[in-house]
């Protein structure tokens, strides 16, 4: 998933969890994760 770079192109939270199939807070969570977080 490339939620990030959608983000990053101008994707609101809204759209991003409508392209992901997830809720807009779930998108969130995931377009703001830095990039070096390691995943448990």
């Amino acid at each position: 998933m490339d939620i990030r770079n959608d983000y990053q192109k101008g994707l609101s939270y809204t759209e991003l969890g409508k392209k992901y199939h997830m809720d807009p807070r779930t998108a969130k969570r995931y377009a703001s994760r830095r990039r070096n977080r390691s995943i448990r």
